[in-house]
């Protein structure tokens, strides 16, 4: 089991955040957008620039890379970072009244947000964030891994929470398998059911997302599940689609159905 929770960590790293929208996880559409999908702002946190004008100033980097600076000379990394424009991707593992603990890699930065932006958030849900490099700190976070904090990312706005992603629809048994396809564990409740989307051509069925916490299924134990409902449309299981939402760690929520393949 140990061995599995670590290649799915190793899955979930792998979807490769790419900060505002350069692209992400195997069919990611990412698109920079706000919580409805407007990329504009009219509302600056302190008198500042608005959300539209930083995204076209800003720098594209990682948590990671930003601490990798910082550890070779943070003398350096502050005369030379602070005050700059930045936007970075990462899950949001704090959520306070004024600001987030964005997290990445382990890696973590404090992020000020309006409270419009902040009271839509959910913990673990992958953001894109743009905002003023404030604080440039370096504090070892490490535990089992290596990990830093100590940055802050301040007159920040919520550049993207909603994702595109395209895969082959899947359901099944509530199965968990080695990554070579050999069965670790069946669940073996007949009622308990995996909904997730899968790479379309992989040859070992590989997990993008889980939509079990998105897709609401009436199911008779000892019944197959044939086809399951999303926006209205009847989906079958194989079925090619796109579908849009808010992802968290390993799923996704408020899906929307964007086209079946």
């Amino acid at each position: 089991m140990k061995k599995l929770l670590a290649l799915m960590l190793v899955a979930a790293l792998a979807l490769s955040l790419v900060a505002c929208g350069g692209g992400g996880g195997t069919g990611d559409n990412n698109t920079p957008s706000g919580g409805n999908g407007d990329t504009t702002s009219t509302d600056t946190p302190s008198g500042g620039m608005t959300k539209e004008e930083m995204l076209e100033q800003a720098e594209n980097s990682d948590l990671k890379e930003l601490y990798e600076i910082i550890s070779a000379n943070k003398i350096k990394a502050e005369e030379e970072l602070t005050g700059k424009i930045y936007c970075f991707n990462g899950y949001v593992d704090e959520i306070e009244s004024d600001y987030i603990v964005l997290s990445y890699y382990g890696n973590t930065i404090v992020v000020y947000l309006p409270k419009d932006d902040i009271i839509n958030l959910v913990k673990d849900q992958e953001i894109a964030v743009v905002g003023e490099l404030g604080k440039v700190g370096y504090e070892d976070n490490s535990s089992w891994y290596i990990s830093y904090g100590g940055c802050e990312l301040i007159n920040a706005y919520v550049a993207k929470d909603i994702y595109e992603i395209t895969g082959k629809l899947t359901f099944r048994y509530l199965t968990l398998k080695e990554i070579d396809g050999s069965i670790v564990s069946q669940d073996g409740k007949e009622d308990a059911w995996y909904f997730g989307l899968t790479e379309p051509d992989a040859t070992v069925e590989t997990m993008i997302i889980s939509l079990s916490d998105a897709i609401s299924v009436n199911h008779v134990p000892g019944q197959s599940i044939d086809t399951i409902t999303i926006d209205g449309t009847e989906l079958k299981n194989g079925d090619n689609i796109t579908i849009s939402g808010r992802k968290t760690a390993n799923s996704m929520i408020d899906v929307k159905l964007v086209s079946v393949n």
